[in-house]
């Protein structure tokens, strides 16, 4: 920060790996010569721009898939760590084309055994975690090991992207949790609040009651 490249400490973040050593040759060579860096000029303007891009971002949601789906989808990994086969594909663009309000079931892997039934809550990102209450169950776009610390308060699991390999599946098995991954759709259609009841052992969620 001193040497007026970046104006925060996080401002590092919004740079590549790439990025990183040049600025930092920039540094050593500007304090060699007894002159600025010369990127002084460049990095506060584009970093700017980068969290502006960063904020809206966070509005934005991309589609669950662009059609139409492979005739024959055979990728081991998509399929077992991320839930992507050609059902899946093709019922998420089907879904698509239904307003959120008139589904009352929403189909995806059976990630981990059992049947339980309670109120939603909707998680998007990590702020969202300290919401959560006992019993809840946790309905995210996806799941990554941080958020494990979280699980022993759930009472489900379900999640938009994942297989059955995937974390969320893997961890909801551990703690024997009902989990159903690879919805697509489901931060979409639930909202916080609404009671739902998650079948892990066929791969279903039910909108019981919605808020």
């Amino acid at each position: 920060m001193s040497h007026g490249v970046i104006n925060e400490v996080d401002d590092i973040f919004l740079m590549s790996p790439f990025e990183i050593p040049e600025v930092l040759y920039d540094i050593t060579a500007s304090w060699y010569y007894g002159v600025p860096p010369y990127r002084q000029e460049c990095w506060p303007p584009k970093i700017s721009r980068r969290k502006e891009i960063m904020e809206k971002f966070k509005g934005w949601r991309p589609p669950e898939a662009l059609g139409p789906a492979p005739d024959d989808y055979t990728n081991p990994v998509m399929i077992n760590k991320y839930g992507f086969d050609n059902d899946t594909i093709n019922r998420w663009l089907a879904d698509k084309e239904v307003a959120p309000d008139e589904i009352s079931e929403i189909k995806g892997y059976a990630g981990s055994a059992g049947v339980v039934e309670g109120i939603a809550r909707v998680c998007r990102s990590v702020e969202d975690l300290k919401l959560i209450e006992k019993g809840d169950i946790l309905v995210a776009p996806s799941i990554n090991p941080a958020w494990t610390a979280h699980f022993p308060s759930v009472a489900g699991i379900v999640t938009d992207i994942s297989g059955i390999f995937g974390h969320a599946a893997i961890v909801a098995r551990e703690y024997k949790i009902p989990a159903v991954v690879a919805t697509g759709t489901a931060t979409k259609i639930i909202k916080t609040g609404d009671k739902i009841r998650c079948d892990g052992d066929n791969g279903i969620v039910h909108l019981v009651e919605r808020i």
